[in-house]
C-alpha cells in the first residue's frame, strides 16, 4: 500500500465509526430487543390474561411500528443528523423498558412495547446505515460481522429471559433496560463523527429521493419472504414439534444451535462467501432456506429437526449479510439510510405477516399445506430475483 492510499483510508476514517463500536452496540440491541420478544405471547396470555388472538394483535402492532421506523430512520439519517437519529431513539427505548419495570400491567405493556417497536425500528436502520457507511473494511465484512452479533445477541437475549423470567418479569425488563442504557453509552461516546455527519449534509443537498428499481423491488420481496419464512420458527414449528411429542426445552435447544453454528462457522462461511458473488451467496442461501421447509414435512424425530437447523443456519449465513451489502452495492451514498431502512421494513412486514397467514394456513389445512406454500413461495421469489438481474445485466451491456 502506497502512502496516498494510506492517507485516503485515514481520511476516509475520519468519516466513519469504528466497526468495534458499530459492532458492540449491535449486540446490545439484540440482546435487549431479544429479552422482550420471545415472552410477549406467553405474559400477555398466562399474566395479564388476554386471549391469543390479543397477544397476536400485539405483535403485529409492534412489528408495524417497528416498519414506520424503518421508514423514519431512514429519512432522518439521510436528511437530518445521522447522531442524533440513532441516539435519539435509543433513548425511547431506553425510557420505554425502564417504564416497563414499573409499569408492566394491560394496556401499559402494549402501549410501551409498540414505542419500543418504533425505537427499535429507527435505531435498527440507523446502525445498518453506520455499518454501510464504513469503507475501511469490505461491505461483507462489515455485514457478515453484524449478523453474528445480532445472532449472538438473540441467543444471549433467549439465554436471560430462561435464567430470569420464573424470577419475575420485572427482573428480565431490567435486564433489557441495562442492554439499552449501556447501547446508549456507546453511541454517546463513539458515534459522534463531525466528518460524517457533514457528508451526510453534503449528500443531502442533492436532493435525491430514494427510488427502488424493479431489481431492487425483487429483493425486497425475496427479503420480505426469507422473513416470513423465518418466523415460522418462533411460533407454529413450536407448537408442531410439541404436537410430534417432543419438549419445549428441545425446542430451544435448536435455537442454541443456531447460534452457536453462526458464531462457530464465521470464518469458514466467511471466507467461502468472499469467493462468490452477491447474487450466488444470496440467491443460493435462501434456497438452503427454503429447502428446509420441505424437510420439514417429513421430518418426525428430533435428529431430524437438529440436521434440518444446522442447514436452515447455513443459509442463514449467507444470504441475511450479504442482502443489505448487496442493495448498498446498488444504491447510492445520498440515500444510504432510505435504502437500509427499505430492506428493515421488509423484514419488518415479513415477520408482522408470517404469525398471520401461518393461522390461516394451519386452520385451512395443515402444517404440510404450510411448509410447501412457503418453500414455493421462496422459490418463486428467487427465480424472479435472478430473471430481473439477468434482465439489468444485458440492459447494462446495451447501454454500454
Amino acid at each position: 500500500m502506497d502512502s496516498s492510499d494510506s492517507e485516503q483510508r485515514s481520511q476516509q476514517a475520519l468519516k466513519e465509526v469504528k466497526l468495534k463500536w458499530v459492532l458492540l452496540a449491535s449486540l446490545f440491541l439484540n440482546t435487549g430487543a431479544a429479552l422482550l420478544w420471545p415472552i410477549t405471547t406467553l405474559y400477555t396470555k398466562e399474566v395479564l390474561h388476554q386471549s391469543m388472538v390479543m397477544a397476536g394483535l400485539v405483535l403485529t402492532i409492534m412489528a408495524a411500528m417497528m416498519m414506520v421506523g424503518n421508514y423514519v430512520g431512514g429519512r432522518l439519517f439521510d436528511h437530518w443528523s445521522p447522531y442524533k437519529t440513532l441516539l435519539f431513539s435509543v433513548i425511547l427505548s431506553t425510557i420505554s423498558t425502564i417504564l416497563m419495570v414499573f409499569f408492566h400491567g394491560w394496556p401499559m405493556y402494549p402501549i410501551l412495547l409498540t414505542v419500543i417497536g418504533f425505537g427499535d425500528g429507527v435505531a435498527g436502520t440507523a446502525l445498518n446505515a453506520f455499518a454501510a457507511a464504513i469503507k475501511t473494511e469490505s461491505s461483507r465484512r462489515v455485514f457478515n460481522w453484524m449478523s453474528v452479533t445480532m445472532n449472538l445477541g438473540v441467543v444471549l437475549g433467549t439465554l436471560l429471559v430462561g435464567l430470569l423470567y420464573n424470577k419475575g418479569v420485572r427482573d428480565v425488563f431490567m435486564a433489557a433496560s441495562v442492554m439499552y442504557a449501556l447501547f446508549v453509552i456507546v453511541v454517546i461516546f463513539h458515534f459522534k463523527v463531525p466528518a460524517l455527519a457533514k457528508e451526510i449534509r453534503r449528500l443531502a443537498a442533492k436532493g435525491e429521493k430514494f427510488r427502488p428499481s424493479p431489481f431492487i423491488l425483487s429483493i425486497a420481496g425475496l427479503v420480505f419472504a426469507m422473513y416470513f419464512a423465518y418466523v415460522m420458527w418462533e411460533a407454529p414449528i413450536a407448537v408442531h414439534m410439541t404436537n410430534l411429542g417432543m419438549s419445549v426445552q428441545q425446542y430451544t435447544n435448536l435455537w442454541t444451535i443456531n447460534g452457536l453454528s453462526i458464531v462457530l462457522l464465521q470464518t469458514a462461511i466467511g471466507w467461502i462467501s468472499r469467493k462468490w458473488s452477491y447474487k450466488t451467496n444470496v440467491l443460493g442461501g435462501t434456497f438452503l432456506f427454503g429447502a428446509t421447509f420441505v424437510m420439514l414435512i417429513f421430518a418426525h424425530h428430533y435428529w431430524a429437526f437438529i440436521v434440518i437447523m444446522f442447514i436452515l443456519t447455513l443459509g442463514e449465513m449467507l444470504a441475511t449479510p450479504n442482502i443489505p451489502a448487496w442493495v448498498d452495492a446498488l444504491t447510492d451514498d445520498a440515500v444510504r439510510g432510505q435504502a437500509q431502512g427499505f430492506v428493515a421494513m421488509m423484514i419488518s412486514l415479513g415477520r408482522a405477516a408470517g404469525p398471520l397467514i401461518a393461522g390461516v394456513l394451519i386452520d385451512a389445512g395443515s402444517y404440510s399445506v404450510l411448509f410447501m406454500i412457503v418453500f414455493l413461495f421462496m422459490v418463486a421469489m428467487i427465480v424472479l430475483v435472478a430473471v430481473l438481474d439477468l434482465k439489468r445485466k444485458q440492459r447494462n451491456k446495451l447501454v454500454r
